[in-house]
């Protein structure tokens, strides 16, 4: 929204900041006219830490690069560093690991008990 707000061209799969809470984004999808099936919204720990490290300093390296004159396909370098078949292997990874990295699910624990 505020890409297209100020007129800015936010290419495909390029990183950007989410700000809706879980209800938030029931509540956009429902008055959609959707319904939700299965609702699992959490990136996990080892493919954020991917996108942390790689793809975002890489977007944003490309980009001032871009503004000094300078040719550069960052999204595409980070793209081939995190290919599908890389993300795929640590989305696994995050799967089996759920149970120790979820913030979610430390944050659901600490209610429990306060």
């Amino acid at each position: 929204m505020i890409a297209h707000a100020t007129n800015r061209y936010l290419r495909p799969g390029e990183p950007h900041v989410q700000r809706n809470s879980p209800g938030k984004w029931r509540q956009i999808v429902e008055e959609s006219g959707f319904s939700i099936r299965q609702h699992e919204m959490e990136i996990g720990f080892f493919v954020n830490t991917a996108a942390a490290l790689v793809q975002l300093p890489l977007t944003f390296g490309g980009r001032v690069l871009r503004k000094l004159g300078v040719n550069v396909d960052a999204a595409s370098l980070s793209e081939r560093i995190c290919s599908g078949r890389r993300m795929t292997a640590l989305d696994a990874l995050d799967r089996k690991t759920k149970a120790i990295f979820s913030p979610s699910l430390w944050l659901e624990s600490f209610r429990r008990h306060a």
